[in-house]
């Protein structure tokens, strides 16, 4: 029985090492989830900037007629 007792591995031993498991496993799912929300965002940037630039692509030509217009007129 003595033996039996010299090879196990106390509970609090057990408890810390799955402890430290699922905080390790926390830490990675957390660097994943930060990896991915840095990859949306600039997703959304990039999507934002695509269409700041198509209304200004689409707006130039009607702001160049109106200085035109204006400049006619002064």
């Amino acid at each position: 029985m003595f033996l039996k007792h010299h090879f196990l591995v106390p509970k609090h031993d057990i408890l810390h090492n799955k402890l430290n498991s699922a905080i390790q496993e926390v830490s990675n799912y957390y660097g994943m989830l930060e990896e991915r929300e840095k990859q949306a965002l600039r997703s959304a940037m990039i999507e934002e900037r695509s269409r700041f630039c198509t209304l200004f692509t689409l707006l130039k030509p009607v702001m160049v007629n109106i200085k035109k217009r204006k400049s006619k007129r002064d």
